[in-house]
């Protein structure tokens, strides 16, 4: 996966030093100038917008085929979190990279009310709004948020 990550990294950055009128300014600089967000931030934000669509029932996906959605009324958080996902438990470390592995913490992470709306405003708020744990880190050179 680091591999792939750096070849998209690799094509974004030739994609950005295309771009005319940017001469003079570094990598970074560029990409703050051209609104682009860090390849991690943009996963993260098209993966709770995904997350939203499997829970709210606008893919026609049934949520528990996909996450561990906590089941019966002994579930305290279940109760006081209607959008819950239940982390899973991995053995193994390609696991953890998973949609329904990597999106859980995170998507139980945004607050409520975020959740509940209609999905146009999710993806209008989830687009400004910072991922959680501060900035996404920096992989190898690329845009920083």
């Amino acid at each position: 996966m680091r591999y792939d990550i750096e070849v998209i990294e690799s094509v974004q950055r030739r994609a950005v030093n295309i771009v005319s009128g940017l001469a003079g300014l570094t990598y970074e600089e560029k990409c703050r100038e051209l609104g682009m967000d860090s390849l991690e931030k943009r996963r993260w934000a098209q993966d709770m917008k995904q997350a939203f669509r499997i829970i709210r029932g606008v893919d026609r996906v049934e949520p528990s085929s996909v996450f561990g959605m906590p089941e019966g009324e002994g579930r305290t958080r279940a109760r006081q979190e209607p959008f819950y996902i239940q982390p899973g438990r991995t053995r193994l470390d390609i696991r953890k990279n998973f949609f329904s592995q990597r999106v859980a913490s995170q998507w139980n992470g945004l607050s409520r009310t975020l959740k509940e709306g209609t999905f146009n405003s999710f993806k209008q708020t989830i687009s400004q709004h910072h991922m959680p744990g501060g900035e996404p880190r920096e992989i190898g050179g690329d845009c920083s948020a």
